[in-house]
């Protein structure tokens, strides 16, 4: 079965995707800006790509097979056949950052359908409409 991918979170500073199937998946870094207010125009979320940070913090999956998540055609990790969690953050107090700001491309292998959860943590480049220090003053919501 091909990946089917799902955004199961998208906030201001977490985003959360699934992929299942076989084969490739693609996270495009601009397709996880937020609507982080009531008004879907102004309250969205801007990506500025030159310092743009995505940054992998979790990561779940259970594959058939050896596959594994590139970035800039750089292999940022590598996962044998089975299942397995990570908590980088929380564990071991770093992150997946290399080419944070490059596009995710997610390769499932073998026959049979795997699942892969990646959580990201966005930091610089996902701008915030409501970040006053930016905005300056007398602008923003109380």
């Amino acid at each position: 079965m091909p990946v089917t991918k799902s955004i199961l979170k998208n906030s201001k500073r977490q985003a959360v995707v699934k992929l299942v199937g076989t084969g490739l998946g693609y996270i495009n870094v601009h397709e996880l800006v937020a609507v982080v207010g009531p008004n879907a125009i102004s309250d969205v979320q801007t990506v500025s790509t030159a310092n743009l940070e995505l940054t992998i913090s979790d990561l779940f999956y259970d594959v058939s097979a050896a596959s594994n998540i590139t970035r800039n055609s750089n292999v940022i990790w590598a996962m044998n056949g089975g299942s397995a969690d990570y908590a980088f953050s929380r564990d071991i107090g770093v992150v997946l950052n290399q080419d944070a700001n490059a596009n995710v491309i997610v390769n499932i292998g073998g026959t049979a359908n795997g699942t892969v959860l990646i959580q990201f943590t966005k930091g610089a480049g996902y701008n915030d409409p409501y970040d006053l220090q930016i905005q300056g003053p007398g602008v923003g919501r109380i």
